[in-house]
């Protein structure tokens, strides 16, 4: 299984994350730096991924609320596929 940590203190904009989250899992080019794609690129995963979203040391209310709405996204599409574990660090 594949782990990835997403550090929310480490990213300013959301392109960042989506981007690292791009690169983690080699996501392809179509997917846009868009959450809907990133959803349904999640949903379509064939190896076992598990992401790690620590949100503990994030200062800033904004980019915690983009945070905030990447776990959503990220625990719906973990509650339909069977290839994603999702574990929130708040």
């Amino acid at each position: 299984m594949q782990e990835i940590t997403v550090n929310g203190k480490d990213f300013d904009t959301p392109e960042e994350v989506y981007e690292f989250l791009a690169e983690k899992l080699e996501l392809p080019g179509e997917s846009d730096g868009n959450l809907s794609a990133l959803y349904d690129v999640l949903l379509n995963l064939s190896d076992d991924i598990r992401l790690i979203l620590n949100l503990t040391e994030v200062e800033d209310d904004a980019m915690m609320e983009i945070l905030e709405r990447i776990a959503e996204i990220l625990t719906d599409a973990a509650d339909t596929s069977e290839y994603l574990e999702v574990s929130i660090k708040q």
